[in-house]
């Protein structure tokens, strides 16, 4: 059985990439990343908003082309009403961690496509052992307001 899970509506809620300025012809392309995603819920657990913040910043004493590279995507998913709970906890949110999260890839690389260097492309992100950490954590999802 396949459950559905509809993307309703994708964008960005902030982009914000500056290029550095190195003083040296080698790059390392050497970023912190921080990731933090967040899902509410509606009150029937059948419609989430989801946004996935990304914020890279070169690593202490890295020349990489960009000085901050910051694009929050946000969507908001339906979920067919006849899905089982059990189901809906196994794609929600990892699915829509993984769809966010490539709809900012794209839209780095398309933002950075013209730049020196070429293209920058995020970096791939293992989203299990994210939001293994967040269930550790204690972040459950909360009810949209």
């Amino acid at each position: 059985m396949f459950a559905q899970l509809e993307s309703k509506r994708i964008w960005v809620d902030r982009l914000n990439i500056r290029l550095a300025r190195p003083e040296t012809g080698a790059v390392e392309e050497d970023y912190t990343i921080d990731v933090s995603p967040k899902v509410w819920a509606s009150k029937d657990r059948r419609s989430f908003k989801v946004r996935v913040p990304i914020t890279m910043k070169p690593a202490p004493d890295a020349t990489c082309r960009y000085s901050k590279i910051e694009v929050f995507a946000t969507g908001v998913f339906d979920i067919a009403p006849d899905t089982p709970e059990e189901m809906v906890r196994q794609l929600v949110p990892l699915n829509c961690y993984v769809i966010l999260y490539g709809f900012a890839r794209g839209v780095v690389a398309q933002v950075t496509g013209l730049n020196p260097g070429g293209p920058f492309l995020l970096p791939a992100l293992n989203f299990l052992k994210l939001l293994h950490a967040d269930n550790a954590e204690g972040s459950p999802a909360e009810d949209q307001s």
